[in-house]
């Protein structure tokens, strides 16, 4: 502690050093200054007044020593504050120097970081937004500076970090100091382009404990989710058609029939009537555009939950959670009507066919035997129909009747 910061904290005011020699000083002084005067009119005699005289004139060199101590005292007392002044004014100098330098530093620090650094107050109004922000962004920090931070979010992301926002102002949180948390919000740029952000929320108190400010850093992931996606995609989608795939199909199957919520569910496997043909005749890129066709027929049949994969090939399965069997089978009429209609592809128009099993199944039943029955039931109901059929139209001769043609089936 300094001797200024210790002379604040004493409990009386600090004297300079000649003080006292100075009062002693001035008190012989006048002591002598009245002796002067009254001695000798009190004593009329010349012999004891020059003694008396004498004596006062020695009390007033004593009161001129005194004073004269006490003169340099005082002086080296003003002098030594003086000094201490001084140095004091150049260590405080010296200490803005060094938070300025610090400031600073923390500035460039915040502003060349490849980071995304924001801090904003307990009420979510933003006071810093560095550099990277603003390049990712393209807000600039005054034009976000006393902005909310939610204001510049999806509008989902923007009312969960509103509410958290306004129940920790609130009060009705407590949170330690350094508390940290993790977040993914979706950023809204200045260009409309919309950015996923990964966010390290960092907590800052104050002296009495009370929330200040908050701090977070973070970094775009938008490609990494994207890669992510089309990852995820890849493994569990068919590429073609966009469909559940066959390995996916198997896992929801096994979780409808057997896992901790299965409810039983309707399975109806579709193979497709006079596809080969249609594609030996018009080309893969047509039996391409009519399976993706196909596809999207069947998603609009089904309901909403319900879940469409492509096996492979022209096989498609459906799975109808807790649809029991006449709505089934009611469901597999309306996708063999939804099939039947003409499809205009490259080369011509397209009409095929599709046969249908239907096996329904209770809770706990094995998933690998469902779908084995559905298989059955599909092949029984393609020898009853006898053979697909299927056929095709040149686009030159679409306005006259179709010529029907006997396809052989995959």
């Amino acid at each position: 502690m300094s001797r200024h910061a210790q002379q604040s904290e004493g409990s009386s005011p600090v004297r300079p050093a000649g003080t006292a020699a100075l009062v002693t000083g001035l008190v012989l002084a006048a002591c002598a200054i009245a002796g002067c005067i009254a001695l000798p009119i009190a004593n009329q005699d010349l012999a004891p007044a020059r003694t008396q005289l004498w004596v006062c004139a020695g009390g007033l060199l004593l009161a001129a020593g005194v004073l004269f101590y006490a003169h340099g005292q005082i002086v080296r007392q003003l002098a030594a504050v003086h000094d201490e002044g001084q140095r004091n004014f150049a260590e405080k100098h010296a200490m803005a120097e060094q938070l300025r330098r610090q400031r600073d530093f923390t500035e460039t620090v915040l502003d060349t970081a490849g980071a995304l650094v924001i801090v904003f107050d307990r009420t979510g109004r933003i006071v810093r937004f560095n550099d990277a922000c603003e390049q990712l962004t393209g807000y600039r920090e005054n034009d976000m500076f006393g902005r909310y931070l939610w204001e510049v979010l999806e509008p989902a992301d923007g009312r969960t970090m509103r509410a958290a926002m306004e129940t920790i102002d609130a009060g009705k949180v407590r949170v330690r100091a350094g508390a940290s948390r993790r977040i993914e919000v979706s950023w809204r740029a200045s260009d409309g382009d919309r950015r996923r952000i990964q966010f390290n929320i960092t907590v800052l108190l104050n002296k009495i404990g009370e929330i200040e400010y908050f701090v977070a850093t973070g970094q775009d992931v938008t490609e990494l989710r994207r890669n992510h996606e089309h990852l995820l995609q890849l493994a569990t989608l068919d590429q073609l058609t966009g469909l559940v795939n066959r390995s996916t199909f198997q896992n929801t199957l096994g979780y409808a029939l057997t896992g901790r919520d299965a409810t039983g569910a309707a399975l109806l496997f579709c193979d497709l009537d006079g596809f080969k043909g249609v594609n030996d005749t018009l080309g893969h890129a047509a039996g391409d555009e009519l399976l993706v066709a196909v596809g999207k027929r069947l998603r609009r049949v089904v309901r909403q939950h319900d879940v469409v994969a492509r096996l492979g090939g022209d096989e498609f399965v459906v799975l109808c959670p807790g649809l029991d069997e006449i709505a089934a089978h009611r469901l597999a009429d309306r996708i063999r009507k939804a099939i039947a209609q003409p499809y205009g592809v490259t080369g011509g128009e397209a009409i095929i066919g599709v046969s249908v099993g239907v096996a329904v199944a209770p809770a706990g039943s094995n998933p690998e035997k469902v779908l084995a029955e559905a298989d059955s039931e599909m092949y029984r109901a393609k020898q009853r129909t006898k053979a697909g059929t299927g056929r095709w139209t040149p686009p030159g001769d679409r306005l006259s009747p179709p010529r029907p043609a006997r396809l052989t089936d995959l």
